[in-house]
């Protein structure tokens, strides 16, 4: 079994470990065995970081020192090998988006206590306004930021108040949604492979992961039930 371990003073970093290259701080990379090790890296930025507090605090310049540089908390490591699985298999720009956005959330929030500033409104026509652009644009490559945009709201408390309405988050209700529209086109006995296309998924085997974990059958199954 290979393991990874780096060196920071007398502490080590093993597999499963989030290792953080503190500035100014020492520190040795080396393989724990002859077969070596591989990593998985992020590179954010001071501003990255900065805009991502800014949602949560509503202030500016506020980007986090890390002074712990290993962490073995499995609510981070978990959430930072997530993201990297997702890159195999071809995910939205949306769900890549939120799945970085909510490890740098709870990255920079588990370095002190921050007193979150709600912005919550009573009225929710902002909310409804995004929830008819992934309608009218569940095809495209739908992306935060545009959804922020829309409903004028930072991207941190678009997800809250989106969940708030919906109780799901804008990737989960784009996936819904394009499911839905699948099973219409399936049910005119239109082509599984340009039903994908058409409804926003990079192809039919990405189509098949989501329609069988919301229905419990592929689409080329789920066609053939409903045309026996």
């Amino acid at each position: 079994m290979q393991t990874r371990r780096i060196k920071v003073s007398s502490k080590v970093c093993c597999i499963g470990s989030l290792f953080f290259a503190i500035a100014d701080t020492a520190h040795t990379v080396e393989p724990a065995s002859d077969n070596g090790w591989g990593d998985m890296a992020m590179y954010p930025t001071p501003e990255l970081f900065n805009e991502v507090l800014a949602d949560v605090t509503l202030a500016s310049n506020n980007a986090p020192f890390f002074t712990q540089a290993i962490m073995d908390d499995p609510l981070l490591v978990n959430p930072f090998r997530l993201i990297f699985s997702e890159l195999k298999s071809q995910p939205s720009k949306l769900k890549v988006e939120m799945l970085v956005y909510a490890f740098l959330i709870k990255l920079t929030l588990n370095q002190y206590t921050i007193k979150v500033k709600d912005r919550s409104r009573k009225d929710t026509s902002n909310i409804h306004r995004v929830k008819e652009y992934i309608h009218a644009y569940a095809h495209q490559d739908v992306g935060l930021e545009e959804l922020s945009s829309i409903a004028g709201l930072s991207k941190y408390h678009l997800i809250r108040q989106f969940g708030s309405v919906f109780g799901i988050t804008p990737h989960q209700y784009l996936i819904q949604f394009r499911i839905q529209k699948a099973k219409q086109r399936l049910n005119q006995g239109d082509i599984p492979a340009q039903v994908a296309l058409s409804c926003g998924f990079c192809d039919q085997s990405h189509m098949n992961t989501y329609f069988k974990k919301a229905l419990g059958v592929t689409p080329a199954l789920y066609q053939k039930q409903i045309s026996s």
